[in-house]
């Protein structure tokens, strides 16, 4: 999982400001030390393996974005593979936050689309 102030135009462009990571599917990801700010968060399944771990939006993984619970898919609580969908978080200081994301199986590797089929926001 990991936390963009900004998801930018291209991922090099917007460095992961912080990450988090497991080994098993359906695991709890705690990420310490984060300053106050607001952050999009984005969960990856590691699907290719081995990428660039500083950033990772790219045509390999499967990845999900946090969003609102109102704008997000059908099925899912709280994701999207949808870039313009994406929702950020406010982390203030001493407080736990605690979000649940959601990778579907169907959803398709590739540069973050856009749900009208659009150029990304994101693209490598």
């Amino acid at each position: 999982m990991y936390l963009y102030s900004d998801l930018g135009n291209k991922p090099t462009e917007t460095p992961v400001l912080y990450k988090g990571e497991s080994s098993t599917n359906n695991s709890a990801i705690k990420i310490t030390g984060i300053a106050e700010g607001t952050y999009y968060v984005v969960a990856f399944y590691d699907y290719a393996s081995g990428g660039n771990q500083e950033c990772k939006l790219n045509r390999y993984d499967r990845y999900a974005f946090y969003v609102e619970s109102d704008n997000a898919l059908d099925g899912t609580d709280n994701s999207s593979p949808y870039v313009d969908h994406a929702a950020t978080i406010s982390i203030i200081d001493k407080e736990t936050v605690e979000l649940t994301l959601e990778i579907r199986r169907d959803w398709v590797l590739g540069k973050p689309p856009t749900d009208e089929g659009g150029a990304p926001v994101a693209s490598t």
